[in-house]
């Protein structure tokens, strides 16, 4: 191959990896807004925290607060998950401590599908 050929190929290569890469970073976030956008406008129901953890998270770069949640619509119960990365394992504790097992909190529920509920909308 000629020179030049290579090292487009190697910038393309490059340029491929950033967009993986910047990808992977954002896309737990632009999920999170294509599946809740519209929350603030679904109905609000009782919640209680059934567990609150962190753990070390993404090659142990990251640290994962995970608050899980049941709540009921029209007599069944449900449960839901909220997640919350930091690059600070101090502050995805904070999220868990201000979340403890048994608080009572308030969640938004999609009216349409009961499974989709989002703790801060």
């Amino acid at each position: 191959m000629k020179p030049e050929i290579e090292v487009r190929l190697d910038q393309a290569l490059l340029a491929l990896l950033g967009i993986s890469v910047l990808v992977k970073k954002t896309w737990p976030r632009l999920r999170r807004f294509l599946r809740f956008s519209n929350s603030s406008n679904w109905p609000v129901v009782r919640a209680t925290v059934e567990e609150a953890t962190v753990q070390l998270w993404d090659r142990a770069s990251t640290y994962r607060a995970e608050i899980v949640y049941s709540y009921e619509v029209d007599g069944e119960y449900y449960s839901g998950r909220y997640t919350w990365d930091s690059p600070s394992e101090e502050k995805a504790n904070a999220v868990t401590s201000e979340h403890p097992k048994g608080l009572t909190l308030w969640v938004h529920v999609n009216p349409a599908n009961h499974e989709l509920s989002d703790l801060i909308p």
